[in-house]
C-alpha cells in the first residue's frame, strides 16, 4: 500500500497505541514496518486475548461492500492475513470462500449488484451460483427456497487472536513494546497537544496517541476530550452441540473446510466448526452498552459465561429461539439435529453511518482515531492509519471515515444510541443509497421548511437537515420527457423532478441552498492561506468570485469549492464538508493570522436558476441585474425588497 513513499515523521517519534486488538495490532505492525522506532502498545486485558470485541469475534470476511473503500480495505486485510500463515502453525486466515443466498427476488437483484460492486472494485473470482451449485459447496443447504447465491473465493476466516499473535510478535522484533494489563487511567495534554498516557502500569510520554480500543473507544476519547461518536452493542452468537454428518470433519486439517454463508434474507450467517455449526444473528432487538458500563477483566474472570471476557453478555435465548433459529433450520434442516450447546452476546462497534472513525482530531492534536473497525477490514485500515501517521497521507480515499465528517447533533449520546441501534436493525437489509436513516428526524430545518411542507415536499436527511427533493404541488408539471426507471431505481425519485429541473432549463425556479456549508477566511494571512491550499489566484479583486480546487499535501484533490473575495482581508468560502472546515483551520493555525469560521447556520441561501432569473430578481429590486450592472461570478450587495442580501453566483455551489 506504502509503495515508494517516506517517511514525513521522525522515526523516534513516541508513539502509543491503546488498545491490542486486531486493530492496534496490525497499525504496531505497519509503522515498524515504515520504520518507525518508538512504538508502545497499552493493553488492559492480557496479552493477545484481550476480552475485546477481537477475542469473541467469529471473524467471518464478507469481502464485497457497496462502499469502495471498505472493499478496498476488506480485500488488503484477506490477503495480508493469509500472508501470514506458516507450515505447521496455526493459520491466521481461511481462505474457503464465502456465500450469500437469496430467498427472494430483491434479494437476489441486490446479488447481482453485489457482483457488480466485486467487479469495479477489484475483487477477483466473484461469480453467481444456481441453488445446486450452492448446494455442492455446502451440501446442508436446502435449495428448495433459494434462489441463488453469490460466491467470492477470497472471502473466509479471520482467527483474530492469532493474528494478533503473529503481527504483535512481528512489531517487537522490530523494538516496539507490548504491555497488558495497562488500563488507562489519564491521557496528559497541555495547550491542545497530547503528551503522554497514564496507566495502572505507568506514565508514558507520547507524541501520538492512537486510539484502537474498539468498545472502549468512547471512554478513551472522554479522557481525550475528544468525543468519538461510536455505540457499542450486543450480537448473538450460538455455537450447536456436533452433528453425525460432520464427524468426518473432526480431523480436517483446519476447523472451516466449507465457504462461510450469509443468509441476509432472515439476517444470519453461519460457519462450519470441525463437527458443528455456528450461527450468529441479527434478528434480535438493538441492544445498546455504554462503554463506560462494561466489566472489567477481572469481573468477567468471575463470571459464569462460557467466555470470561468483557466484551461477552450472557446468551438471550428468547432473542434466538423462536425465530432466528427457526430461520437456521429451514436453510439448513439438518440442523433439526442440532440443540444449541451454547451461546453468547458478544459486543460490537457501530457508527451513525456505518463508517469507520479515522484520522487526527482537530480538538486534541497528537490524538489520532482507529476506531468502529471489524476483523473483515481490520488490515486494511490498520495499514492506513499507520501510513497516514507516519507517511502523511492513506493509501485510499478515506474521506467518509474522517474523525472531522460529524455534525455537531451526532455527539448527542440520544442521537448515537438511536443511529447506532437502527444501523443495527438494518445491517443485513437491502438498503437503497438514497435511503435516509429515520430517527431522530427532523433535527435541522431551514426557514422555509414550513412552507416547503405546504408544497408536498418529499424530504431526504444530509447532515441532519431536511432538505427537499422534489414538490407534490409541481405535480401538474410535464414530465412526459422523464425517462422510465425500474422499481430500484425509481426509489426515493419522482418524474415531477425531471419537470421541475426542465421548468429550471426554460423559465426559472426557486431552490433552497441553505443547508450547504459556508465558511468565512479572515485576517492579514487568508490570501496566503487560501493560495496555499487552492489552485486559484486568491489575491483577485474584492468583489470577485473563484470555482477551484482544495488539494492536499501532495496535490491530490480534496474538494471543490467557491471562493468569493468579501473584503481585502476577508473571504467567504463553499465547501463541501466539516472535514474541508477541518483541513482550511488544521493549516490556518500553522500559518497564523487567519481564522476560519462556519457559519452555515447563520445564513439562509436560495438559488434562483434559469433564463428568467434575473428577470424575477429585477421584478424585487431597484439594483439593475442585468449582465451589465451584475456579471458573472461577481459579489453583489443588495436588496430584495426589504431584505438584504448577498448575492454570489455560485458562492453556495
Amino acid at each position: 500500500m506504502s509503495g515508494k513513499r517516506s517517511l514525513q515523521r521522525d522515526p523516534n517519534t513516541k508513539i502509543v497505541i491503546l488498545g491490542a486488538g486486531i486493530v492496534g495490532c496490525n497499525i504496531a505492525d505497519k509503522l515498524t514496518e515504515l520504520g518507525m522506532k518508538d512504538v508502545t502498545v497499552l493493553e488492559k486485558g492480557p496479552l493477545f486475548h484481550t476480552g475485546g470485541s477481537s477475542s469473541h469475534a467469529p471473524g467471518l470476511c464478507f469481502l464485497t461492500n457497496g462502499t469502495q473503500s471498505f472493499a478496498r480495505l476488506g480485500l488488503h486485510t484477506a490477503r495480508k492475513f493469509e500472508s501470514l500463515n506458516q507450515e505447521g502453525e496455526p493459520p491466521c486466515y481461511l481462505k474457503v470462500g464465502g456465500i450469500e443466498v437469496a430467498t427472494s427476488a430483491a434479494r437476489w437483484q441486490e446479488l447481482k449488484r453485489k457482483l457488480n460492486y466485486a467487479r469495479s472494485y477489484g475483487i477477483p473470482g466473484a461469480q453467481l451460483l444456481e441453488p445446486a451449485q450452492v448446494a455442492e459447496k455446502i451440501p446442508f443447504v436446502d435449495t428448495t427456497n433459494i434462489l441463488g447465491g453469490y460466491y467470492v473465493p477470497e472471502d473466509g476466516l479471520t482467527k483474530a487472536v492469532r493474528v494478533c499473535e503473529v503481527l504483535g510478535q512481528r512489531a517487537m522484533e522490530r523494538g516496539a513494546r507490548f504491555l497488558g494489563d495497562a488500563e488507562i487511567i489519564e491521557i496528559i495534554k497541555k495547550d491542545g497537544v497530547v503528551k503522554g498516557v497514564v496507566t495502572t502500569q505507568g506514565h508514558f510520554e507520547a507524541d501520538i496517541v492512537v486510539s484502537a480500543g474498539g468498545i472502549w473507544g468512547p471512554k478513551i476519547a472522554k479522557m481525550a476530550g475528544v468525543p468519538i461518536p461510536l455505540q457499542p452493542l450486543e450480537h448473538q452468537l450460538v455455537f450447536l452441540k456436533p452433528h453425525k454428518e460432520l464427524k468426518a470433519f473432526k480431523k480436517a486439517a483446519f476447523e472451516t473446510m466449507e465457504p462461510i454463508l450469509r443468509h441476509q434474507d432472515a439476517r444470519l450467517y453461519f460457519k462450519q466448526l470441525w463437527d458443528t455449526y455456528v450461527i450468529g444473528s441479527y434478528q434480535h432487538r438493538a441492544i445498546p452498552i455504554k462503554a463506560e458500563d462494561i466489566k472489567s477483566n477481572a469481573e468477567a474472570l468471575k463470571s459464569k459465561l462460557p467466555m470470561k471476557q468483557p466484551s461477552v453478555h450472557a446468551f438471550t435465548p428468547e432473542d434466538f429461539v423462536d425465530r432466528a433459529f427457526v430461520d437456521a433450520r429451514q436453510l439448513l434442516p439438518k440442523l433439526q439435529d442440532c440443540e444449541i450447546d451454547w451461546g453468547i452476546n458478544g459486543m460490537f462497534s457501530f457508527t451513525q453511518d456505518g463508517m469507520s472513525i479515522f484520522g487526527e482530531s482537530s480538538q486534541l492534536k497528537g490524538f489520532w482515531s482507529a476506531e468502529a473497525v471489524w476483523v473483515t477490514h481490520s488490515g486494511g485500515a490498520g495499514d492506513a492509519v499507520a501510513e497516514w501517521i507516519a507517511l502523511g497521507r492513506p493509501p485510499y480515499d478515506l474521506r467518509e471515515h474522517h474523525i472531522e465528517r460529524f455534525e455537531k447533533h451526532g455527539f448527542s449520546p440520544d442521537y448515537i444510541r438511536r443511529r447506532g441501534s437502527q444501523n443495527f436493525r438494518e445491517i443485513y437489509d437491502i438498503l437503497h443509497p438514497s435511503q435516509p436513516l429515520l430517527e431522530p428526524r427532523p433535527l435541522r430545518i431551514t426557514p422555509f421548511y414550513q412552507h416547503q411542507k405546504d408544497l408536498g415536499a418529499f424530504f431526504l436527511e444530509v447532515s441532519g437537515w431536511e432538505r427537499p427533493h422534489w414538490y407534490e404541488s409541481n405535480q401538474h408539471l410535464d414530465s412526459a420527457h422523464a425517462p422510465a426507471r425500474d422499481n430500484w431505481s425509481a426509489r426515493f425519485w419522482s418524474p415531477i423532478i425531471a419537470a421541475e429541473h426542465k421548468v429550471a432549463r426554460e423559465k426559472v425556479a426557486l431552490f433552497d441552498m441553505t443547508t450547504l456549508k459556508k465558511v468565512e477566511v479572515a485576517g492579514p494571512n487568508a490570501v496566503k492561506l487560501l493560495d496555499k491550499l487552492t489552485t486559484g489566484k486568491m489575491n483577485m479583486r474584492t468583489g470577485n468570485i473563484s470555482y477551484t480546487l482544495m488539494l492536499d499535501e501532495s496535490g491530490g484533490i480534496k474538494s471543490d469549492i467557491t471562493v468569493a473575495r468579501l473584503g481585502a482581508e476577508l473571504f467567504q468560502l463553499g465547501l463541501n464538508n466539516n472535514v474541508d472546515i477541518a483541513y482550511l483551520k488544521e493549516h490556518a493555525a500553522k500559518i497564523g493570522n487567519v481564522y476560519v469560521q462556519d457559519i452555515t447556520s447563520a445564513y439562509s441561501c436560495l438559488g434562483i436558476w434559469g433564463p428568467k432569473a434575473r428577470e424575477v430578481v429585477q421584478s424585487l429590486s431597484e439594483d439593475d441585474w442585468s449582465n451589465e450592472g451584475h456579471g458573472f461570478f461577481k459579489v453583489k450587495e443588495s436588496f430584495i425588497e426589504s431584505v438584504p442580501v448577498r448575492h454570489a453566483p455560485f458562492l453556495c455551489r
